[in-house]
């Protein structure tokens, strides 16, 4: 895999080999975001699901609750 580099004050461009450890970082670093985004969308999925029970236990919906709500 190749890595760009462009100096904007001199408009010089750069472009070599990932060394291995550029790369195996490279690879750990789309791992975590990864897992990091699946995090958020399990969180946003919990709590549409805790806000529908409560819709539910309350007998409303979301329209209903956003009614009372302003």
């Amino acid at each position: 895999m190749k890595h760009i580099e462009i100096n904007c004050e001199t408009n010089e461009t750069e472009i070599r080999d990932l060394t291995k450890s550029q790369l195996e970082q490279q690879a750990l670093d789309f791992a975590k975001s990864t897992i990091y985004l699946a995090e958020i969308e399990a969180e946003k999925i919990a709590l549409a699901s805790q806000k529908a029970a409560l819709f539910a236990k309350l007998g409303i919906t979301a329209d209903e609750a956003a009614l009372l709500l302003s």
